[in-house]
C-alpha cells in the first residue's frame, strides 16, 4: 500500500482548529517580537501608562458601563426569544439588531437633538439591514 509516511489521517473532532492554531502562534510570536524590539520604550511608558490608567478609573461612567451591560443581556434574551417566533428567518436578528442599535446610540450621545436623533435612527434600521441582507441573502448563513 506504500511507506506508512505518506499516509495522512484526520481527526475531524478538531481538524477545524488547525489554523486558528497557527495563527495564535504566529500572532504570540510576532507580539513576543515586538517586545524583545522595542523594550526600552515599553519599560520608560510603564509609568506613564499608570498615571493614564488612575486618570481614566477617575472619569469612568459607571452608569453607561452597567447600561451597556444590561443591554447587551437583553439583546441575547430577546433574540432568543423572538428566534422562536421567527425560526430560522434572520428576523429576530434583524429586529433585536435594530433596537440594539437605536439604544446604544441614545445611550452615549451628548447633546440629543433632532438632527442626531435623526441620525441615530437612520443608521438604526440600515445598518443591521445590510448586515442581515449580506449574511443572510448573499452569504447564506444562517441567523438567529
Amino acid at each position: 500500500m506504500g511507506p506508512e509516511f505518506l499516509r495522512v489521517t484526520i481527526d475531524f473532532d478538531q481538524s477545524h482548529l488547525f489554523f486558528p492554531r497557527i495563527m495564535t502562534w504566529i500572532l504570540v510570536g510576532l507580539a513576543l517580537l515586538v517586545v524583545v524590539a522595542r523594550h526600552r520604550e515599553f519599560a520608560r511608558s510603564w509609568s506613564g501608562m499608570c498615571r493614564d490608567c488612575a486618570n481614566a478609573a477617575k472619569a469612568f461612567d459607571v452608569k453607561r458601563f452597567g447600561a451597556t451591560l444590561v443591554l447587551l443581556v437583553v439583546y441575547a434574551i430577546a433574540m432568543d426569544r423572538l428566534s422562536d417566533v421567527w425560526p430560522n428567518t434572520g428576523l429576530s436578528f434583524l429586529v433585536c439588531s435594530m433596537a440594539f442599535t437605536a439604544a446604544m446610540s441614545l445611550l452615549y450621545v451628548h447633546d440629543l437633538d433632532r438632527k442626531k436623533l435623526l441620525t441615530i435612527g437612520l443608521a438604526a434600521v440600515v445598518a443591521p439591514l445590510v448586515v442581515w441582507y449580506a449574511l443572510a441573502r448573499l452569504f447564506f448563513l444562517t441567523l438567529p
